[in-house]
């Protein structure tokens, strides 16, 4: 019996949210034990031995998804060390925070996840007083109460969350990538024929670009990704195409 907690990144929002948890969940649940591998895994010891020994001692276990996490290995591989087809006495429930169930896709779409809210996370603890704990409280309006209680300290140390630093690789300045496209067209301009063409391409290139520069604020990371990927390819294609235009010119 007991709750495994299930991070990735150290001091991520993940690992901050997986040490509410450790410290909040016994609070509603006085006989359901946390295991958090950062705090309980004494220093010295075999780390991966004590990790496979929780794995297997602990029935329930609550994934903390950010959308930094969601699709790291690390998770995925402790969600299946946990999982293990599907044992009926074993229960693994991906608890989302700052993401929507409808973002989770691969392996963890598989399994039923709950938004960390009022409502969704007081169903994660009625299942964890089942499985996870060793004297499950069987009046409900009684589990209901000591949640009521806790709750608003819950609420106030996610709101201590902070966000980790962003990142993300900068995109390439496209603008300055369109410059240069069309310097070279002008500079190509003594040959009509192959100056005609390269204003084609340098044409092209903008209006496809033209798509790819629409407010981003609102897309999804996937989309972004995808969009940003678009962007490199049709410059490159471009850039391509004039060095071939410019070896006709020669």
């Amino acid at each position: 019996m007991g709750v495994f907690l299930c991070w990735s990144g150290e001091n991520s929002r993940s690992h901050q949210i997986a040490k509410i948890l450790d410290k909040r969940i016994p609070e509603i649940l006085q006989t359901a034990d946390t295991f958090l591998s950062s705090l309980d895994i004494a220093p010295g010891a075999e780390w991966m031995d004590a990790l496979k020994q929780a794995l297997n001692n602990n029935s329930f276990g609550i994934l903390c998804v950010t959308p930094e996490n969601k699709e790291l290995p690390w998770l995925h591989f402790e969600a299946g060390a946990l999982w293990r087809g599907g044992e009926k006495d074993r229960r693994v429930c991906p608890l989302l925070y700052d993401i929507r169930p409808a973002e989770i896709s691969g392996p963890l779409s598989q399994l039923q996840g709950k938004e960390l809210n009022h409502d969704g996370f007081f169903e994660v603890m009625k299942a964890v007083n089942q499985l996870g704990a060793s004297h499950p409280i069987n009046n409900e309006s009684r589990l209901t109460g000591y949640f009521e209680r806790v709750w608003p300290d819950i609420e106030k140390d996610l709101s201590k969350v902070t966000k980790p630093p962003d990142v993300m690789k900068p995109e390439p300045n496209y603008n300055k990538m369109i410059e240069e496209i069309l310097t070279i067209v002008r500079s190509l301009s003594k040959r009509v024929e192959v100056a005609d063409r390269l204003e084609q391409v340098a044409a092209d290139t903008v209006e496809h670009l033209a798509t790819f520069f629409k407010p981003e604020r609102e897309s999804d990371p996937e989309t972004l990704k995808a969009r940003a990927i678009a962007r490199e390819r049709i410059v490159a294609e471009a850039i391509r195409g004039i060095k071939r235009l410019e070896k006709e010119r020669d």
